[in-house]
């Protein structure tokens, strides 16, 4: 992968591409993380307040694209990837398949895709129309429709939606033209009522933010559920984000997993994990894409419509045989107190492994000692019933010949930026001088560690499997006969 790769993806100058991909180490995914998480919270704040739309201040559309873009938008300034973006079945590797212009709308357009190939529909018309009707407040409210005469954006209205006789101009709109996916959102707002959605988008204690957000003009999971569920939520999780009930499952034809969910431990609502048909969408933590099971060859297919990944990957998920999984009443705390000779974290793999496939390289663990224990003390203990992860022994000394790390300091590296790393053979840290017994790292290999760290390594190393695990705990993922972190050469799906 190169600069140009990840400009492509992000919209960013290709210098400034180049130095993400050395800081990522020329890893395109790791690249697109790392611009994500420092770029992520600058929501243009330097760019300057843009000229109001000329629309009516009342038009149920302006409120629309206030709620989706902020107050006072410019129509000459709406994000490229959201005004040139059609909703076109036109990948020729994939009949079926949205392919995505530009980063931004992922989340409409898995979500749009993914209930396309659930529901087996041949009839676009007919399944965005049930999106629209389901944003009704009530059975009598109107459906409505945005429509942006000759392609313009200076001129747009609403109309009502049409129940017949309309079919044809309608696909025809949102499939070939550029405005086709906004039409199809700004219809779901206004239908749904601009003042509703303000409404229920916010988070507890959260003044309401424009649903369309950031340098990448990124959309959350409230249009998501829009289409879905025709309400604005913004939350997935198995419990009320306002009253931390526990959400009453909704069926529904398309499921979601996510990679946020695994890394919080919070688990998704139970129908987004046992959803009507096997059809998923993925979030990865910064895209979506989506995931179904084929019919005719009872494999799953996974679809990334966006550039330079834009593929369908035919995989196959073993060991996913698991009952979806059921969220409790109420929400448990899963991290217990921390016991000596636990692994209190993985340092790296072995410098002279890191060019094999993950599962068979050995990896540097930091071990709780004595003061990291004292340390963790007010964490709940374990309780009786929940098996206490193993432990190991540590050594007198670490090994000759390689190098080791002070757990004291290692332990303490977010506070002093001191790893703690010596040269082998060292006799005491050349940090805080404290001699190796009982408080160095070892090194393990893969085969040899315990189950969990086995999943915090993979975790790390592959977003696709993480994700798939909230729903299926032990699942494999083989691409072409070769299994994901086990075989050199293995393609996995890319988030």
């Amino acid at each position: 992968m190169s600069a140009s790769d990840l400009a492509a993806v992000t919209g960013l100058p290709e210098a400034e591409a180049q130095m993400y991909m050395e800081m990522a180490a020329n890893d395109l995914e790791q690249a697109v993380a790392l611009y994500f998480s420092m770029a992520g919270d600058n929501q243009m704040n330097d760019i300057p307040p843009p000229a109001p739309c000329s629309s009516a201040p009342d038009s149920p559309l302006t409120e629309a694209l206030s709620i989706l873009f902020g107050p006072s938008p410019s129509l000459s300034s709406l994000p490229i990837a959201w005004t040139d973006q059609p909703i076109a079945f036109s990948d020729p590797t994939f009949v079926k398949g949205i392919p995505q212009l530009k980063n931004g709308p992922c989340g409409v357009l898995a979500a749009v895709n993914a209930l396309f190939v659930a529901t087996d529909s041949t009839d676009l018309y007919s399944l965005l129309l049930e999106c629209v009707t389901r944003c009704r407040p009530t059975p009598a409210s109107p459906l409505l429709l945005a429509t942006f005469p000759d392609d313009s954006l200076s001129s747009f209205t609403t109309v009502p939606f049409p129940a017949t006789g309309g079919e044809a101009s309608v696909v025809s709109y949102l499939t070939t033209r550029p405005l086709g996916l906004l039409m199809f959102v700004l219809s779901l707002i206004a239908t749904r009522t601009p003042a509703l959605v303000r409404q229920e988008a916010p988070l507890p204690g959260d003044t309401f933010q424009p649903l369309i957000f950031g340098p990448f003009s990124l959309c959350g999971t409230e249009l998501i559920n829009l289409i879905l569920f025709g309400n604005a939520t913004p939350s997935v999780s198995a419990y009320d984000h306002r009253t931390n009930a526990k959400v009453t499952p909704t069926p529904t034809p398309v499921g979601m997993l996510s990679y946020d969910s695994s890394r919080d431990k919070l688990p998704l609502a139970d129908h987004f994990l046992n959803p009507t048909t096997d059809t998923y969408i993925l979030h990865g933590g910064d895209h979506f894409t989506f995931m179904f099971k084929d019919s005719d060859s009872d494999s799953w297919m996974h679809y990334n419509g966006l550039p330079p990944n834009r593929k369908l990957t035919l995989c196959e998920l073993n060991n996913a045989t698991d009952a979806p999984p059921v969220a409790p009443a109420v929400h448990k705390a899963t991290t217990y107190r921390q016991e000596i000779g636990e692994i209190e974290s993985i340092v790296q793999a072995h410098p002279d492994d890191k060019a094999m496939p993950w599962r068979m390289r050995r990896f540097e663990l930091c071990l709780v000692n004595e003061a990291i224990a004292l340390e963790d003390a007010a964490t709940p203990q374990r309780p009786a019933d929940v098996a206490a992860p193993p432990k190991f022994v540590l050594e007198t000394t670490p090994t000759q010949e390689a190098r080791w790390r002070c757990v004291g300091c290692y332990s303490t590296r977010y506070k002093t930026m001191c790893f703690g790393e010596n040269p082998p053979g060292c006799v005491v840290c050349k940090f805080c001088g404290a001699p190796p017994l009982n408080n160095h790292t070892i090194y393990v290999a893969f085969s040899d560690l315990p189950l969990a760290t086995k999943r915090r390594i993979d975790a790390q190393e592959s977003k696709v499997l993480t994700t798939l695990r909230t729903r299926w705990s032990a699942v494999e993922v083989e691409v072409a006969g070769k299994e994901m972190g086990s075989v050199e050469g293995c393609e996995a799906p890319v988030f």
